[in-house]
């Protein structure tokens, strides 16, 4: 962010690239897609498991409108496993 609003993805991308930045993995850009079809690719960057949830970015008009999160319901993370010991 350059100012108070968000940029839109292709320019941030351009950007980030130029400076050898590794960037999110966009797993689908246009139209509609399901949570299903989202999570079921596994993890990017050298992750073995599975998506634990997706952030969508949704732009029109060159304007970012607005950000969601999902996150999976039976998802484990190995800092769970020092909360309980």
């Amino acid at each position: 962010m350059r100012s108070e609003e968000r940029e839109v993805w292709d320019e941030v991308y351009i950007r980030y690239v130029s400076l050898e930045i590794l960037t999110p993995r966009v797993i689908h850009s246009g139209g509609t897609i399901g949570i299903t079809e989202v999570i079921a690719a596994h993890g990017w960057h050298g992750a073995q498991d599975p998506v634990v949830g997706a952030v969508w970015r949704v732009e029109r008009k060159s304007t970012v409108n607005f950000l969601a999160k999902y996150v999976r319901k039976n998802r484990f993370f190995q800092a769970d496993l020092l909360v309980k010991a």
